[in-house]
């Protein structure tokens, strides 16, 4: 048989051809191919099927099959996955074993990188530690600790964030996510309508801690809707007179927001698979964020709360072809209410983070997977790119070439089972700015 890691390998036998009517399921018994990381009673859990489900017909026992083997497919925790069906005891009964093998799902990441977006002579110092069914919970553990610091004039301590993440917790049929991040971070403002050189730059620094939780609802075809509420704390503002050296004028605009809950929730539609190590399919999705923020006005010295409405329309399509060859695109539209949204750069590939502001907003991302070179264990990837999108403030009259970033690059993929590796550079031409960088996960 031939394996595809870190994907399954699925070999179904089914003896229903002559069967008609009503049929259940018998026994469910699952067996394991060499190392066992997976929790069994974990694994029987997070499975649709259970032993003495009824169904109407052999047709759709199948279906319900397949859609169960697509969804383990698609945690990618399996080297392969071997099911059959065969008679059971009793009329109309069938017994399921189900084979697997469990693949890596482990991948701890100590890195020292420079990282561009950190400011003049950046680097990134931290650890990462993707744990895909952690303990064989069928559940994913992700961790992300680090600290940014430039290396200019000075040196300075540009951010740190420590990112504890729970995902796929099952209960009944919810699963949920689970986030708490804990970070001090800079901020750099900029006033785009000033001519290039003389933009009033300054830094602001500031902590926040969020806690948010998140949830899945299938809706029956492709359809699924999810909800999300966070609240969250920031707090020790601190305001410098200087930016890499140069001595700037205090930006009294800034929008201080001590507290915040938002609650986000979005339907979708649509259905992705891996392919091997490439993806196909598409989703479409409407997603509304509703925040209410308790703000303070530096320039008034002014307390109030404000209720901000975010509507996001995006979608995604993955087409593989000529086996090692993988595009795909995703869109986004964007329209945030009663709030300007900074850091839109990071939507794009090779744009500077602070470089896009606004209110309104329109992304276009493209990129072809070409698959290099893999083996049982190790898939690397080579993925150009081209990226464009404009940032618009309903609250300022800007030129175009202040509201538009377009990025041209590529992103070293390397699969580690289900962990997925990325070394990235692009460049936009209209800043000149170079972006490069190391993640973990694709940015689709």
């Amino acid at each position: 048989m031939k394996r595809l890691f870190p994907f399954l390998i699925i070999s179904l036998s089914w003896v229903l051809s002559a069967q008609s009517g009503e049929i259940s399921i018998g026994r469910i018994d699952i067996e394991f191919i060499g190392k066992v990381r997976t929790n069994e009673p974990a694994l029987r859990k997070y499975m649709d099927l259970k032993e003495g489900d009824i169904f109407p017909s052999p047709e759709i026992l199948n279906e319900a099959l397949n859609e169960q083997i697509r969804i383990l497919k698609n945690t990618r925790y399996f080297n392969s996955v071997e099911m059959t069906a065969q008679e059971g005891e009793g009329e109309s009964v069938y017994d399921i074993l189900l084979t697997l093998e469990d693949g890596w799902t482990f991948v701890p990441i100590p890195y020292p990188l420079p990282d561009s977006s950190v400011g003049l002579n950046g680097w990134s110092f931290g650890m990462e530690v993707n744990y895909d069914n952690f303990f064989g919970s069928m559940a994913d553990f992700y961790f992300d600790g680090y600290a940014n610091i430039a290396f200019g004039e000075e040196t300075r301590l540009k951010a740190w964030k420590l990112t504890p993440q729970i995902k796929n917790i099952k209960i009944g049929d919810l699963k949920l996510n689970g986030e708490y991040t804990q970070e001090y971070k800079t901020t750099e403002v900029t006033d785009p309508s000033e001519p290039e050189g003389q933009q009033v730059r300054q830094h602001y620094t500031n902590h926040a801690s969020v806690l948010g939780v998140s949830t899945n609802f299938r809706l029956g075809g492709n359809w699924s809707y999810a909800v999300s509420p966070k609240f969250g704390f920031k707090y020790g503002y601190d305001y410098h007179d200087d930016f890499e050296g140069d001595t700037v004028q205090d930006n009294i605009s800034v929008i201080e927001d001590p507290f915040y809950f938002s609650f986000e929730h979005n339907l979708t539609v649509g259905q992705v698979d891996w392919v091997g190590p490439l993806r196909k399919g598409y989703s479409a999705g409407l997603s509304n964020t509703l925040s209410l923020m308790k703000s303070y006005y530096r320039d008034s010295d002014e307390e109030s709360f404000r209720f901000v409405p975010e509507l996001n329309l995006s979608g995604r399509f993955y087409i593989p072809f000529l086996k090692r060859l993988n595009y795909y695109t995703r869109a986004e539209v964007l329209w945030s209410i009663n709030n300007q949204k900074y850091g839109l750069g990071s939507k794009l590939r090779g744009v500077q983070n602070s470089s896009m502001y606004g209110d309104l907003g329109f992304f276009w991302l493209n990129t072809l997977g070409i698959e290099i070179w893999g083996n049982d264990t190790i898939h690397i990837q080579l993925h150009p790119f081209a990226d464009m999108g404009i940032a618009i403030s309903t609250e300022e009259s800007n030129s175009f070439i202040d509201k538009f970033r377009i990025g041209f690059g590529t992103e070293l993929i390397v699969m580690i089972g289900s962990v997925d590796l990325k070394g990235k550079y692009g460049y936009d031409p209209v800043s000149r700015y170079h972006d490069f960088s190391f993640v973990t996960g694709f940015s689709y």
